[in-house]
């Protein structure tokens, strides 16, 4: 009896587990289509987007859903839907921008050195209550794509190294040395155009102005491995046989040609022609600077040029403001770019300080000020590496906590000098005197030394003759992605 029961027991597990295979296999069926499309309708939105990762990737989900046409709320969004106020954002779903969604993933795997990668979303979730779908795109990245050899080629037979003159010869080694693609690792699209950029730059700098580079990935989808080639072509090494200022009206020629580091007879370089497009932009004399090469035959001369579009000479600036011990504040200047030619910038400013509105602490009046400057600057001392500024500046206040009335004046003069970008050396010299107006009462009684029964006397409260030097430098960090 007791037999009987555990076999008829056992039957109704096996039959309970075969009705659920079934019913499993019958619901699974339209997931292997990816998404029940008949599920979703035009009204249908996303509510969140995943990645199910089968094997590491080196990407972030953030930077894959950058990839696709679809997009899902964030905490923003989420929030905006709580307040009839704001609009809230729409999120919609396309099943066919879904496909393509899944070809774009594709795509940027393989750019990325994955030649096999399989994306599918038989796990995204529809809730027909809400109508929305969370999609969950399941990723395969599939085996990398290794680098098994890498050759700088000048012709068919002939390394670089070997083609270009004795003097090239240890930088280019030192300089495809220091490389960082090498054989072994994982090959991306990215990367070769990189290096290929490099390698022309490099050429450029040194005198190749019509060099050349092509590259050849030839990849073996089998073994998914890829043998770089760069094909160098570089031409003749030239030398700066003219330069073409364009579009300058109210500066003169000269003034644009002492700022450019390539002259005439120069050895031609792609970084010095980018540092006279530099140079020229510090003058604040431009609204745009373009260095090219104009069309030209492909021999040991070169021609550069410069185009230029000149910026208003004059400017007119006014502010208003407040302030909690000051009040009403009103500010002004103008500035002229090109003050008596030179490329020489003339800045005069006035600034007044009220009082009108401010928090007297204490019970004592807030601080009044007038005053104005003039700044003038000289972007070229004898070199183009050294600039100087000379700036005159004349104060008149009131300050009623201490009861005095007060001016001071100054002269501040610097010079710049410029080592590289970013970097540079100041000499400042700064010269200031600041004496009481009429009723000197006040200072006698912070004392300050002054007989209060000679309240008209003025003396000065301070001379300051100062000498500075100081230097900068600031690192410029470039990003790079993976794309």
């Amino acid at each position: 009896m007791g037999h009987s029961r555990r076999r008829s027991k056992g039957y109704r597990v096996w039959g309970l587990v075969c009705t659920g295979a079934v019913l499993l296999a019958g619901f699974l069926k339209p997931l292997h289509a990816q998404v029940p499309l008949s599920a979703v309708d035009d009204e249908t939105s996303v509510s969140r987007i995943s990645f199910n990762f089968v094997e590491d990737v080196p990407f972030t989900e953030s930077a894959l859903e950058d990839q696709i046409w679809h997009t899902a709320p964030g905490f923003w969004d989420r929030f905006t839907r709580l307040l009839p106020v704001l609009e809230a954002s729409e999120f919609p779903f396309d099943p066919l921008e879904l496909q393509r969604d899944t070809r774009r993933l594709e795509r940027y795997f393989r750019r990325n050195g994955f030649l096999h990668p399989t994306i599918d979303y038989p796990a995204s979730q529809v809730d027909t209550v809400s109508n929305r779908i969370h999609l969950i795109f399941t990723v395969r990245r599939g085996p990398p794509l290794i680098i098994q050899d890498i050759g700088f080629y000048s012709d068919e037979n002939t390394y670089v190294a070997e083609a270009i003159t004795e003097d090239l010869r240890r930088p280019w080694i030192a300089f495809r040395d220091d490389l960082t693609l090498e054989t072994g690792g994982r090959y991306t699209d990215f990367e070769g155009i990189r290096i290929q950029d490099a390698v022309l730059t490099w050429l450029q700098n040194v005198g190749f102005a019509f060099a050349q580079v092509d590259r050849d990935a030839q990849i073996d989808s089998t073994a998914n491995t890829v043998d770089l080639r760069f094909n160098v072509d570089p031409g003749p090494r030239g030398t700066v046989s003219e330069v073409q200022i364009e579009g300058n009206e109210s500066v003169r020629r000269n003034v644009v040609l002492r700022e450019l580091p390539l002259r005439v007879g120069d050895r031609f370089s792609a970084e010095r022609l980018s540092q006279g497009q530099r140079e020229l932009f510090e003058l604040n004399l431009f609204r745009v600077v373009i260095a090219d090469l104009p069309e030209q035959p492909r021999d040991s001369t070169v021609l550069i040029r410069y185009r230029l579009t000149e910026a208003r000479p004059r400017r007119v600036t006014a502010l208003t403001g407040y302030a909690l011990e000051q009040g009403a504040l009103v500010q002004g200047s103008w500035t002229h770019r090109n003050f008596l030619g030179d490329a020489r910038q003339l800045t005069a400013s006035a600034t007044y300080s009220s009082g009108y509105g401010a928090a007297r602490a204490g019970g004592f009046g807030a601080l009044q000020q007038k005053g104005g400057s003039v700044t003038i600057t000289q972007p070229y001392l004898f070199t183009r590496k050294l600039a100087g500024v000379f700036s005159p500046s004349y104060m008149r206040g009131e300050e009623p906590r201490l009861g005095i009335r007060f001016e001071e004046g100054e002269i501040n003069t610097s010079l710049v000098y410029t080592i590289y970008n970013f970097r540079t050396i100041t000499f400042n010299h700064t010269l200031s005197r600041a004496r009481p107006l009429g009723d000197a009462t006040g200072f006698a009684s912070i004392g300050m030394g002054v007989p209060a029964q000679d309240p008209l006397q003025s003396f000065d409260i301070f001379n300051r003759n100062v000498f500075s030097l100081g230097a900068a430098a600031r690192r410029r960090r470039l990003s790079q992605g993976a794309d």
